[in-house]
């Protein structure tokens, strides 16, 4: 076996063929939850709870969760430990088009009234989900620190069987 350097990296060259999953990773789950939450006002309640027979969705761009979205949903474990957090765009927004008289679409946000219904993908784990929003007042940041971050509803999740 030889290793070389490689832009920082080492690659490993092994004679033949050898892949080999880390026995110390977790097992990748091939199911995943998806809830339908309605949030109304202050309320935030599970509509419906279906499993689907897929793995999670990966993240995608490689930037750390929560970065750049104003809200963010976390599942939370017993004594409060952060099992799973999701970014997400203000689910009381809906961006619309439509086209002017020059025939140019353009975009508008408008801030939706009353109860709002938005689904999440989530891992089957039992827990505490809290949906927090970043503080208005505050100017965004990249990496909001904790103190940032408004929780505006919780609901809890049963565990479900894989």
């Amino acid at each position: 076996m030889r290793a070389a350097p490689l832009a920082g990296f080492f690659l490993v060259m092994l004679p033949g063929l050898a892949l080999a999953a880390d026995p110390a990773a977790a097992p990748v789950q091939q199911q995943h939850r998806l809830v339908t939450l309605e949030l109304d006002g202050p309320a935030l309640r599970v509509l419906a709870s279906q499993v689907v027979p897929l793995p999670l969705p990966k993240r995608r761009g490689g930037e750390a969760v929560g970065s750049g979205h104003p809200w963010r949903a976390r599942l939370l474990g017993p004594g409060g430990a952060v099992l799973h957090t999701l970014g997400l765009g203000d689910p009381t927004e809906l961006r619309v088009e439509h086209a002017d008289d020059a025939g140019r679409i353009r975009a508008q946000r408008v801030r939706r009234e009353g109860p709002v219904v938005f689904c999440l993908r989530l891992p089957l784990t039992a827990g505490r989900l809290e949906l927090q929003r970043l503080d208005p007042a505050r100017p965004r940041e990249r990496r909001a620190p904790e103190d940032a971050w408004q929780g505006v509803g919780a609901v809890e999740l049963p565990g479900v069987a894989p």
